[in-house]
């Protein structure tokens, strides 16, 4: 067993020193703790289980985000003209919003304007044949066909290859219903190494 070194009424003597009475220690180590929050957030949504975590999915923005956006002002920019700019540029629809989104500080083209990238570009007739998602599949089914030739054992890519063509089907199916496909348009891969050249 250690002995305790410390002379009784020592520590009532530091307690001197520094102008602290032992009832003010007493009430400071009682007091519970609480976590300051570094940022404050505006229309806070706590979670009843814990009071310093928010609920899930909930959209919050903090003081300084507020005062960012407030900063930035979106400049005033013909949109339909730029959007069918850089469709000629041949960007497609995503790269578009990307540009809006870096360079002319748009976030959503439909909130500034009324309309999204596709409806704009159907009212001036230069929508592609295929939609851009269904091509991004069939590209990628193309590069399947052409690694699966060169390796026969390769199983991953075989089943890759597979989800790929039942995304094309699902998706062919909507575009037809929808028409925006013709009918008659089958998947093949023929078919698909020609449209992707």
């Amino acid at each position: 067993m250690v002995k305790d070194t410390t002379k009784p009424g020592s520590e009532e003597k530091e307690i001197s020193k520094r102008g602290l009475k032992t009832e003010e220690i007493i009430e400071k180590a009682t007091k519970p703790k609480v976590e300051e929050k570094s940022k404050k957030c505006i229309g806070f949504q706590t979670d009843i289980r814990n009071p310093l975590q928010s609920v899930s999915n909930s959209k919050l923005k903090t003081q300084q985000e507020v005062v960012e956006k407030k900063a930035t002002q979106v400049p005033k920019i013909d949109l339909t003209k730029k959007i069918i700019e850089l469709h000629n540029d041949g960007l497609t629809t995503s790269k578009i919003g990307l540009i809006l989104r870096s360079e002319y500080k748009i976030l959503n083209v439909k909130k500034y304007c009324g309309k999204t990238i596709t409806l704009i570009l159907d009212e001036n007739k230069l929508t592609q044949e295929i939609p851009e998602d269904l091509s991004a599949l069939l590209k990628r089914a193309v590069k399947l066909i052409k690694h699966m030739k060169s390796n026969t054992k390769d199983m991953t890519s075989k089943y890759g290859y597979q989800k790929t063509v039942s995304k094309i089907r699902r998706l062919s199916k909507y575009y037809k219903r929808t028409r925006k496909l013709p009918k008659g348009w089958i998947y093949s891969e023929e078919q698909a190494s020609i449209l992707v050249k």
